[in-house]
């Protein structure tokens, strides 16, 4: 009897703790989309019961406070580049400096109009703070942007030294990241649509242009 019970148990256990994970990812799509547009003193754990549809409350079942949801989010977020990037770099080293620098972008740019919220609410945030450090979960920016550096530093053949291959990238990441998690405001500037392929197009020019020059003189390339 007993054990009829216990497996009878089993699978109600399981569609809990599915259940459970289905909840936890709908408050973290949520929370995403409210961070996105709202930096994070201003958002709330009301705001984002409401972007996703249910109770609030239900939030602190799966994240003791509105701080360790937001930190769960920017180290999910960094995580996530971090592996990606890995990616956008493979089989570059083969190419010649232009067409692999075209390759990355394109790798990058489709990444990130995929997953739009994850640069936006390092933007959103990262402008308005005095002090980013109070932000929780700040600490693991600095970090994925080294670990992003080592890594292009290990697959892409350089001849620089170190601190020019760090004024390089920490330039085009910067760059990079205004135009696409500021988009909007960007696009405006030049009449264009901000979700249009011609903006699109107008950031992958505008870098090549930039930064093509300077990535051949690290690589030692005519």
């Amino acid at each position: 009897m007993k054990t009829k019970m216990k497996e009878a148990a089993t699978p109600l256990k399981k569609q809990m703790r599915k259940k459970a994970d289905i909840t936890r990812e709908r408050i973290l799509t949520a929370a995403k989309r409210v961070f996105a547009w709202y930096p994070y003193p201003a958002a709330s754990l009301r705001m984002i019961g409401k972007k996703g549809g249910f109770n609030h409350e239900l939030i602190r079942h799966h994240f003791p406070s509105k701080a360790a949801l937001f930190e769960t989010i920017v180290h999910d977020m960094c995580e996530n580049y971090y592996q990606a990037n890995i990616t956008f770099l493979q089989g570059l080293a083969s190419m010649g400096p232009e067409e692999g620098f075209s390759l990355y972008l394109n790798r990058f740019m489709e990444f990130h109009y995929a997953n739009p919220e994850a640069l936006r609410i390092m933007v959103i945030n990262m402008a308005i703070s005095e002090n980013p450090e109070d932000i929780p979960g700040y600490r693991y920016i600095p970090k994925v942007l080294t670990r992003t550096r080592n890594t292009f530093k290990g697959m892409i053949p350089i001849t620089a030294t170190a601190e020019e291959v760090e004024r390089f990238l920490n330039s085009f990441n910067n760059l990079l990241i205004n135009y696409l998690a500021a988009d909007y405001c960007q696009a405006r500037t030049l009449g264009l649509k901000h979700t249009g392929i011609k903006y699109r197009e107008w950031v992958k020019t505008t870098l090549l242009e930039i930064f093509l020059p300077h990535l051949k003189r690290l690589i030692g390339s005519p």
